[in-house]
């Protein structure tokens, strides 16, 4: 009690005037002349008025300078701003200074926003240019970052040296050379990339988005997730850097054989392509008076109902069975996959063709025509081909076998093994009939022939490119 009226005692004396000075303590000391209130204590603080936002906000023409605690962030404010335009900004600081820097040693910080998820987070809804650098030595004066609709980041040095890399992930370069791990790009060199520790990684993609990429522009580079291969676009197809590498019968690239049903197969690179070396062999053998039906079981005829024809020809299919009981057209490859593996599909009509155009350019894909496109896909010898196995040389590695076929009525058995190699596509002509493609004996050319879907011929599957 003695405290208390020592204190107001205090307060009274000092304050006899409205323009005198005012000391709150204990030992009756002056307030500091240079101070209208000066409070003394080794063992008491002092509390402003303590607040939320919301009725910090409410407060009347706050004088400036006004001074709160808010009890929503536990923070304190002053009004920086005029009584009838008011800017509460925050007094305290997480912020450490050293002399003229300041650093934020730990937390997020956010700049147009109370909450940061990120180191450093950046709201602006007034304009695109949110920040801008000044006087950067690599890029002259005048250089800025942009977050917003229009520019992400823009640096530029002069009007013939500009960087611009765009929200929507783009980037153009205007004039001027960029040099990432070296300060010295070549002259020769728009872009240099130079390190020994790191390679450089191209937009990684499947074939299904690749192919969905709008009007792309000659020398467009990617990787092919579907083909784990590096791509460019030549201005009318996609060409596989890898597959140019290697001479025609090599093995493919990344994939030179692989496992399927118990079963391993080769691979064989043609062109910008990779088949299988192989006629397919999957399912279960039927007798060939039997229709192929759509019962959630692979089924396959092995000639003369003997499994060691399957063995050596591979399985024989009817379309639908071969097709998994869906139609199909020329387009998207990822959608005929068919009985055959994961990553492969069933040969379209085209495929075919782009195969044999390549292999003989005088052949258009139709009935009988071009010179030897055949026989550069026919196996040699008359092992398994009768004779004479005309113009067979197999350059092309793929090593076609003449497996014969299923009748179109399954009781009228099997016909033309050794002396015809028939290859369905997944390219239906009508409701009942579809086309393949044939090798024969006699002849060094291959045919498009158009026939009944319930007939039995062999498969080869065209890897995903």
């Amino acid at each position: 009690m003695k405290t208390v009226s020592l204190l107001i005692v205090t307060i009274l004396v000092v304050s006899r005037a409205l323009f005198a000075q005012v000391g709150i303590n204990t030992d009756g000391s002056a307030p500091d002349s240079s101070a209208m209130l000066d409070i003394k204590s080794s063992g008491k603080g002092i509390l402003v008025p303590r607040m939320s936002d919301v009725e910090r906000d409410a407060i009347a023409n706050p004088a400036t300078g006004l001074l709160i605690f808010c009890t929503t962030d536990n923070l304190f404010y002053s009004n920086t701003g005029t009584p009838s335009v008011p800017s509460w900004s925050i007094v305290s600081s997480q912020w450490v200074r050293d002399g003229s820097d300041i650093f934020y040693p730990d937390g997020n910080v956010g700049i147009g926003t109370l909450y940061s998820s990120h180191r450093l987070m950046v709201s602006n809804t007034v304009s695109n240019n949110v920040i801008r650098l000044t006087g950067m030595e690599s890029f002259g004066s005048g250089a800025k970052l942009n977050f917003g609709d229009v520019d992400f980041v823009y640096l530029s040095e002069d009007v013939d040296d500009n960087l611009l890399i765009y929200a929507n992930g783009r980037t153009s370069i205007m004039g001027g050379k960029v040099g990432i791990g070296t300060t010295t790009p070549d002259n020769a060199a728009a872009l240099d990339v130079s390190s020994t520790l790191r390679g450089f990684l191209p937009p990684r993609m499947s074939t299904l988005q690749r192919d969905a990429i709008s009007s792309p522009p000659a020398g467009l580079m990617i990787f092919n997730t579907s083909s784990n291969s590096i791509e460019f676009y030549t201005g009318t197809e996609w060409f596989n850097i890898a597959y140019n590498a290697l001479p025609d019968g090599s093995p493919c690239p990344a994939i030179p054989s692989f496992s399927y049903g118990g079963q391993t197969y080769n691979t064989v690179k043609i062109g910008q392509q990779c088949w299988m070396k192989e006629n397919l062999n999957i399912g279960i053998a039927l007798v060939g008076g039997l229709d192929q039906s759509d019962n959630s079981i692979i089924e396959k005829y092995c000639y003369n109902n003997m499994p060691a024809n399957c063995d050596v020809y591979g399985g024989l299919y009817q379309w639908d069975e071969m097709m998994g009981y869906t139609t199909s057209s020329n387009s998207n490859p990822s959608g005929r996959q068919g009985i055959c593996p994961a990553g492969w599909h069933i040969p379209s009509d085209a495929e075919w063709c782009q195969m044999e155009n390549y292999l003989d350019p005088t052949h258009n894909c139709g009935m009988s025509d071009g010179t030897d496109a055949g026989g550069k896909l026919k196996e040699t010898g008359t092992t398994h081909w009768a004779t004479p196995n005309t113009g067979a040389t197999n350059s092309s590695g793929f090593k076609g076998l003449p497996g014969g076929f299923r009748q179109v009525v399954g009781a009228d058995g099997f016909s033309a093994i050794s002396i015809l190699g028939p290859f369905w596509s997944s390219f239906e002509s009508t409701s009942t009939m579809a086309w393949y493609h044939g090798l024969y004996y006699h002849a060094a050319y291959s045919s498009k022939v158009e026939y009944y879907k319930t007939c039995g011929f062999s498969v080869r599957c065209v890897r995903n490119l």
